[in-house]
Parts: structure tokens; C-alpha cells; sequence
């Protein structure tokens, strides 16, 4: 049997019927010892959920589910030790059943870098992730970008609107501080 590497705080994994799914972190259960995967939805409510180690590294079970061409239950999609250069592999490494959802494979590299900036904990972070950015994000995740820091970014070029959300973070970070509020 082929060994998997442990799921690591952070990495985004998709299940086999379609949907992602991001690491919270491996847990020891207090009564078995067993490892735990504590994971939550990229989706919907974002709920969390808890399986053990071993179910979510397991295969499919191709005779309950014989239309399935995942592999696995779960499947590496990113990890988070990736940086922003990186993201450009992320569509090579997304399991072609993801894929065949997306019309245009530069979806999902597109939501790897909106995923990486939502996540982002500062102003400062943010603004490095779109100046590493080497392509310009399509409109619809500079608008979603902008909407999550209560920014309003004119209509234009995805050029001139990706300069304007950097202008404006550059700004917003600059004041940024650890004043009380």
C-alpha cells in the first residue's frame, strides 16, 4: 500500500465528490489515541468536520461508487507551505475530476489566490500576495477582494483595477497599527 503524507494545518484537499476542503489539523483522539483530521468546508456554511486519519487518507471505494476516477477519498489540491509563486501549479495538481467543473482551468488558480487572500491576516500580507500576483486576476475576484477589505474599486481594465485595490491597500496597511479602536 502506496504511504500518504499527513495532511498539514492548512492544505486544501478535495473530496471525491467535488467539494474542497481545508486542514484545521491532525488531532489525537483523548480516549483511542487515534489521529483525527479536524477539516472545513470551503463552501456553504464552512462548517467543520472531524474524521480519522486513516478513512481520509483511505481510496475510494470504486464499487460503491464505480463512476468516481479519483483515487482517493481525499486528494491534495494545494498545500499551504506554497507560496503565492507557486499557486500556478495548483491547476496542474487539481484532480482532473475537479477540473472538468470548472470551465476554464484558470478558475481554480484564480481561487487559490482569492482563497490565500481572504486568508490573509493583515493588510500587509494582503497587498504582498497581489504584488507577488504574476498574472491579473479576473474582475470578478478583484471585486471579491475588494468587497472583503469594504473597499469600492471603479469599473476599468483588470489591469487599472488590480492598481487601484494595490493603491488602496498600500494606504489602508500604511495606517494599519496596533492602535486600540
Amino acid at each position: 500500500m502506496e504511504q500518504r503524507k499527513k495532511p498539514a494545518t492548512g492544505d486544501l484537499y478535495c473530496h471525491f465528490k467535488g467539494n474542497l476542503y481545508e486542514i484545521i489539523t491532525v488531532a489525537i483522539h483523548s480516549e483511542t489515541d487515534e489521529e483525527m483530521v479536524v477539516y472545513r468546508q470551503r463552501y456553504g456554511e464552512y462548517k467543520d468536520f472531524v474524521r480519522p486519519l486513516a478513512m481520509f487518507l483511505s481510496e475510494v471505494d470504486h464499487e460503491k461508487y464505480p463512476e468516481v476516477k479519483q483515487k482517493y477519498r481525499f486528494e491534495l489540491v494545494s498545500a499551504k507551505s506554497d507560496s503565492v509563486e507557486k499557486n500556478e501549479d495548483l491547476v496542474s495538481t487539481v484532480p482532473s475530476s475537479v477540473t472538468e467543473d470548472f470551465s476554464d482551468k484558470e478558475e481554480v488558480l484564480e481561487k487559490g489566490i482569492l482563497y490565500e487572500f481572504l486568508d490573509a491576516p493583515s493588510l500587509k500580507e494582503k497587498l504582498k500576495i497581489l504584488e507577488d500576483c504574476k498574472e491579473v486576476p479576473s474582475d470578478l475576484v478583484i471585486t471579491n477582494m475588494a468587497i472583503s477589505v469594504d473597499i469600492v474599486i471603479e469599473d476599468g481594465t483588470p489591469e487599472n483595477r488590480l492598481e487601484e485595490l494595490i493603491d488602496c491597500l498600500r494606504t489602508m496597511a500604511h495606517f494599519e497599527c496596533t492602535r486600540l479602536r
